[in-house]
């Protein structure tokens, strides 16, 4: 689901190891396929969208990914529009934060 993810390089003694395997059983436990036709997804935290990935790969209705880093920000929506061109998603480069203070006034 994604091309680009800095994770790859991170030191597996201290986490898990991030691979297509390893992100696909995390995905599977936390956003079952069968759940997910026609649902709407906001992931705080978004990281690179590889969870945005497997939701819209999976019948999602629409993503929408909110990430602090811009550098992992941009690599989402690098990885969404290579894969999910046409889709209904969008990535926001801001905080958590914001995303409350914006929905909740």
């Amino acid at each position: 689901f994604v091309t680009r993810d800095p994770r790859i390089d991170r030191n597996s003694e201290v986490t898990y190891p991030t691979t297509a395997e390893n992100q696909t059983i995390r995905n599977s436990v936390f956003l079952p396929a069968e759940k997910l036709k026609g649902k709407r997804v906001l992931d705080i935290g978004c990281c690179v969208a590889a969870s945005g990935g497997w939701a819209l790969s999976h019948g999602a209705a629409s993503y929408v990914g909110v990430e602090i880093s811009s550098h992992l920000s941009e690599i989402a929506s690098e990885n969404l529009e290579k894969y999910h061109s046409g889709k209904d998603f969008r990535i926001s480069c801001s905080s958590a934060e914001d995303v409350d203070r914006r929905n909740t006034r």
